[in-house]
């Protein structure tokens, strides 16, 4: 009996070792083939994760000569569950980058597979460098993969930059036995245009700029990129930047990315006159020397909205000192003021005062805004409109001036409830809707779209309202790009090559939006609704963030500033400027909610 009972207790024990041995292999089993690990825990979850951590474990291996099973690796890939473009390309390149210079540059053909020709990529980037041992904490690696390859049918320079995307597209010459080649983020990251890439690229295949066309041939590939940053994340990157998608984008992203905007005033600060920088390229880290009055002047009025979104106190000293030093060109007349700063152009009071009537702690604001306010009033002629300099006659800036003065005066009836305000945009409206029925144009629509969208909320005159859905409209259907862009990242811009002035528009449109609320209008809630919603995606796409700063010598100056398109790394006050009203706009309305 007891022998028996011995029996049966000996089986269940030998049944309960056997699944735990099972399940002990398949948890390892599992683990080998998901999380290759290194000593920082880097997790192998992707393709492009596994051939990053196995880039970085060759240089382990070469400096540190660690222990390192390259065998295993070939485990991770079969032709079931990769992507195509891992298994079918033509060229492996890997940068890499220190501390914003790029320390070495390696390329492989394919023909191996892809961890062969990535560690033939690296050791000839170690070789291309100067890399040390200590280097590799702070290291970032650009990885792409070339592919469709495609001959270009003649060899001007015209047609190239004709038949080739900059940031997308990687460019090979060859020139008998010369050649080069280059993966298409070097431009961005050498802040090229499409000349100074090409001549680049003649320059390091030693060619002489006055070549033979017939001799040579130019090549084109589709690019993959991904980027293993310093500290051990990797990130998908298409033309230097993660891709967004709208599905992820939430309100406190866009929360985030305004106070990473405000971050980027506050960093460039000019010592000397203690105002904010007006222009900086960041792969050169230096600042241009231009300025535009008007702009900064543009940029104090967001500063003070920043500060009442934000509550941040850090604003107030450079508000302080932008307000003392503009106003210090103030011109007093016997009954109003102007400001003569760069031109005495009406925009110059209608800023101000938008500053001021965000901005009431400063001193004297009351008597400052209307002063300035009265100063916008005996512009205007009795048709409407308004003279747009104060002491010459200016004949530009008609589809700026006026709207700002407008909206300004607009945001001086909100607070003072001086009918004479009102009065003076009512009498303005049909002639600037005269005018810009007359010469359709871009500028003119945010501007005015802020002041009529005040007009309306005041008034309920549904003219306003409907002239603002009629703008808008006429914008969103002609130049934004909603559907089947040529590259992705285009995807919601303005205009064919997309820009800074995408954010522009979408200050307009957002007040568009709010009107469609208003008034229960669906329709127009939705295409205003697409539109914002495209067009943000686009704008947090050229922003500065901790993902693509890398490449940059100073991030802290470049951290949240917006490019001024997406091949143009330059970010100027007016970028931060548009693309903060547009994102608070956005916010409040609750896009993302």
């Amino acid at each position: 009996m007891w022998c028996l009972k011995l029996n049966n207790i000996l089986k269940y024990i030998s049944i309960f070792v056997a699944i735990v041995l099972i399940l002990s292999a398949s948890y390892f089993a599992l683990l080998f083939f998901t999380n290759i690990l290194d000593d920082k825990g880097c997790e192998c979850n992707s393709v492009e994760s596994c051939v990053a951590f196995y880039a970085y474990e060759v240089l382990n291996h070469y400096f540190n000569k660690s222990d390192f099973d390259e065998n295993s690796y070939s485990n991770i890939l079969n032709e079931n569950s990769v992507p195509s473009v891992f298994l079918d390309y033509d060229k492996f390149s890997v940068i890499f980058f220190k501390d914003g210079d790029i320390l070495g540059i390696g390329l492989a053909e394919n023909g191996t597979g892809i961890f062969p020709n990535a560690k033939e990529s690296v050791l000839e980037a170690v070789e291309d460098s100067e890399l040390k041992q200590q280097d590799l904490g702070s290291l970032s690696m650009v990885f792409s993969l070339l592919y469709n390859k495609s001959n270009f049918l003649y060899s001007n320079s015209d047609y190239i930059q004709n038949h080739s995307e900059l940031g997308i597209h990687s460019l090979e010459i060859n020139y008998g036995s010369k050649s080069a080649c280059y993966p298409g983020c070097y431009p961005i990251f050498k802040d090229y245009d499409s000349d100074e890439f090409l001549s680049n690229l003649l320059g390091q295949a030693g060619i002489e700029e006055d070549f033979d066309e017939e001799e040579v041939d130019f090549f084109r590939y589709d690019t993959y990129s991904f980027v293993r940053l310093s500290n051990g994340d990797v990130v998908d990157w298409y033309r230097c930047s993660p891709l967004l998608e709208v599905e992820y984008i939430t309100n406190d992203m866009i929360l985030n990315r305004l106070e990473l905007a405000g971050e980027c005033y506050l960093a460039n600060i000019d010592p000397q006159t203690e105002l904010v920088q007006y222009e900086y390229y960041p792969v050169l880290n230096v600042y241009s020397g231009n300025n535009n009055h008007l702009r900064q002047l543009a940029s104090l009025w967001i500063m003070c909205k920043l500060y009442n979104f934000t509550k941040d106190e850090r604003y107030l000293p450079v508000i302080n000192r932008t307000l003392d030093y503009y106003l210090s060109f103030k011109i007093d007349e016997k009954d109003f003021s102007h400001i003569y700063v760069g031109g005495d152009d009406i925009a110059n009071n209608g800023f101000i005062i938008l500053a001021l009537c965000e901005y009431d702690k400063y001193p004297d604001s009351d008597i400052l805004i209307k002063r300035l306010a009265r100063g916008i009033l005996v512009q205007q002629s009795d048709n409407g409109s308004y003279a747009l300099s104060f002491s010459y006659n200016n004949i530009d800036g008609m589809e700026y001036y006026p709207g700002e003065a407008m909206f300004g005066l607009m945001k001086c009836y909100q607070k003072t409830e001086n009918i004479s305000y009102l009065e003076s945009v009512e009498n303005g409206f049909n002639y600037y809707r005269d005018y810009w029925r007359d010469y359709q144009n871009n500028p003119m629509i945010p501007w005015h779209s802020q002041a009529y969208t005040i007009l309306y909320e005041v008034t309920g005159d549904k003219n306003y309202a409907d002239f603002v859905f009629e703008m808008n409209d006429w914008l969103i259907n002609n130049y934004q790009i909603l559907e089947n862009p040529d590259f992705k990242d285009k995807l919601g811009g303005f205009y064919n090559n997309p820009g800074a002035s995408t954010s522009v528009y979408l200050e307009g449109v957002n007040d568009a939006y709010m009107l469609a609320c208003l008034l229960n209008d669906t329709h127009h809630m939705d295409l205003y609704k697409e539109s914002i919603s495209s067009g943000v995606c686009f704008l947090l796409q050229t922003q500065y963030t901790k993902d693509n700063v890398f490449y940059l010598e100073n991030t802290d100056q470049a951290l949240g500033g917006f490019r001024s398109s997406l091949i143009d790394g330059k970010v100027r006050v007016d970028n931060i400027q548009h693309a903060v009203n547009a994102l608070i706009k956005t916010y409040e309305n609750k896009i993302f909610i």
